[in-house]
């Protein structure tokens, strides 16, 4: 039933006038543009990539174009069985060396790029006689529909073209080529898990090895097909050949970017049809079973990946979030070589995230208001291809909508998220470390798997001052030491090291607690800094730091970060999720009877502890 319904309408559309398709074809076209966001963000993604120095109102103007160009294929699809054999000579020619193609008494592969009217290459025979008794066969990919494959292969095999199915028709194909006949085939296509990575564009993509095997195979010669589109199922079918001196798919991929220049072919071709997609399992790494992305880089006299894929990771609000990231930003560079990682982070975190050696840049989010996110669509951003999320907030979710990315990856942490494209279930966070449970999550989409907790950097000397962070900087009481605990320890320390000062450092909110800690020291050898410095500030003044001692705050993380020798002071949270974790020299105190994964209250966490490990650590090192 259902196949009768579409060669009906094929048969009625077979009688359509050109300008009736062509008006379809934009009607529907401009219709599939307004109502199909994932097809219009890939053909958004794809122009960007091949057609850079298109403006974004040019690209938009290809993608409707190629929306309508798309609709008009299938029709012409369904059309082309039932098309008068009066209208087809009127409609198409030929052009090229056919004739002396079809002479040829050898093996040839003819390379197709997927167009608007890539299907009239199989009326060739039909418009010369010196090809209608040649022999060809058509690799394809078959329709998951009964009907249209059903119809699309009577329209093909219509004038003596034999349709051969990808899934069993291989071998028949190659005994076709060693026999010395003819063999067509799309070359252009996302090819899956048994493709080959390659670059396409600048960018790397996914193709299929077929040609360059088939052609090994059989030493055919190899040319290329295409339709020079000059109406509404109007055209030159054309016959090029391939150019020599280079691997079969390195040859096509050149000849292809340089014809997407040309503005009826950049317009015909379908770009729809994802072809930098990548496997699910593989979107965050470049390894491959089939890899020849160092070779194609040599032959294309690059020296290394150019970085065409945009990466933006949305940083998390609090400091120390933000450290216990950097391994992930780290294994992401290692992952993905072809990559710009851009940072969106909050504005005091900006200047120093930028100077991170495997950070390409870091953006500041612009202040919060009515107008944020008007600010947030005009950041200098380019539309990413990824935008990892570690900021777990409705704000950070339409943030990502509105700089519409293909991809915006986020964590399920008991909420659906529908605004996200990928959500990655995590683990309990009681028995493993924050980052190694983001790290565990994005491999599902393949972060390589070496977590690394080498420090980000070291120091070349060690320091003499002492850093005190005595305060949490997402305000949580519960997690700070009474200041007179911390005066007391101060006085200690100033007498068992006479030649050492001490550095109180933390946010604006800390004020009150230095002058609590600082009152009745010697005002000489404590230097009050809370509140006055940025966060590329206080990295530098821990260079001077022979210690860090501090709370479960930012500034902990970073001084481990930096191998700074730390002390992190820990009572009702837990160490195990949220404690130092960088490789650097570092001591985790707990109350007495505290459990490791925290619980007790800080009170309970005595000066003599904190001193005997204090000056153990510095008589150390």
């Amino acid at each position: 039933m259902c196949y009768l319904a579409l060669s009906v309408l094929g048969f009625l559309l077979s009688r359509l006038p050109g300008w009736t398709v062509a008006a379809l074809s934009r009607v529907v076209g401009t219709l599939f543009y307004i109502f199909s966001p994932f097809r219009r963000t890939i053909m958004a993604a794809n122009l960007r990539c091949a057609c850079p120095n298109l403006t974004v109102s040019q690209r938009r103007a290809v993608a409707r174009r190629s929306f309508a160009r798309l609709i008009e294929l299938g029709m012409f699809a369904l059309a082309l069985p039932f098309l008068s054999k009066r209208r087809i000579r009127r409609s198409f020619s030929l052009a090229g060396d056919w004739k002396n193609f079809a002479k040829m008494d050898r093996a040839r592969l003819l390379l197709i790029p997927h167009q608007t009217l890539s299907e009239a290459l199989v009326l060739a025979p039909f418009l010369d006689e010196a090809i209608r008794g040649e022999h060809v066969a058509v690799l394809y990919r078959p329709f998951r529909s009964k009907a249209i494959e059903r119809l699309t292969v009577k329209g093909r095999g219509r004038f003596g073209v034999r349709p051969l199915s990808r899934r069993s028709g291989l071998l028949e194909a190659s005994h076709l080529l060693k026999r010395g006949r003819c063999v067509a085939l799309l070359f252009d296509q996302y090819a899956g898990t048994s493709g080959t990575q390659s670059l396409f564009c600048g960018r790397i993509a996914i193709g299929t090895a077929l040609a360059e095997i088939l052609a090994e195979y059989s030493s055919a010669v190899v040319s290329l097909a295409h339709v020079e589109r000059t109406g509404p199922w109007r055209g030159k079918i054309v016959l090029e050949p391939l150019p020599a001196g280079e691997p079969v798919a390195l040859a096509a991929d050149r000849w292809l970017e340089n014809k997407l220049q040309e503005k009826n072919f950049r317009d015909d071709w379908l770009w729809a049809h994802n072809r930098w997609k990548r496997p699910r399992d593989r979107l965050l790494n470049l390894q491959w079973r089939k890899d020849r992305l160092p070779e194609l880089c040599r032959l294309r006299g690059l020296e290394s990946l150019p970085k065409k894929t945009e990466i933006l990771v949305r940083m998390p609000n609090w400091l120390g979030d933000n450290v216990m990231v950097l391994p992930i930003l780290r294994s992401l560079r290692l992952g993905r070589p072809d990559a710009r990682i851009r940072l969106l982070c909050p504005r005091p975190y900006a200047d120093w995230l930028a100077l991170l050696p495997f950070v390409d840049d870091a953006i500041a989010l612009p202040e919060r208001g009515i107008h944020y996110f008007r600010a947030i669509r005009q950041l200098p951003c380019p539309q990413p291809d990824f935008h990892i999320l570690f900021a777990n907030s409705n704000r950070g979710d339409l943030e990502a909508f509105f700089l519409q990315a293909s991809v915006r990856v986020g964590f399920f942490c008991g909420r659906r998220r529908p605004l996200l494209t990928h959500r990655l279930s995590t683990a309990d966070a009681s028995g493993q470390h924050r980052t190694e449970i983001w790290h565990s999550a994005l491999e599902q989409i393949g972060l390589p798997p070496t977590l690394s907790r080498e420090p980000i950097h070291r120091f070349e000397s060690v320091g003499h001052s002492i850093a005190i962070f005595p305060g949490a900087s997402n305000c949580r009481s519960q997690k700070c030491w009474p200041p007179e605990r911390w005066r007391e320890l101060a006085k200690r320390l100033l007498v068992k090291f006479p030649e050492r000062t001490i550095y109180l450092l933390g946010s604006t909110g800390d004020q009150s607690l230095a002058e609590e800690i600082g009152a009745g020291l010697p005002a000489d050898r404590i230097c009050n800094f809370i509140g006055r410095t940025t966060v590329l500030e206080l990295v530098r003044l821990l260079g001077n730091c022979a210690l860090a001692l501090a709370v479960d705050t930012g500034a902990m993380h970073l001084a481990n970060c930096y191998n700074v020798p730390t002390i992190a002071l820990f009572g009702p949270t837990n160490p195990i999720a949220t404690g130092p974790l960088f490789d650097g020299p570092k001591i985790i105190l707990q109350p007495p009877g505290c459990p490791s994964t925290g619980g007790l209250p800080m009170e309970q966490l005595s000066v003599d502890k904190v001193f005997f490990a204090v000056a153990g650590q510095l008589q150390k090192h």
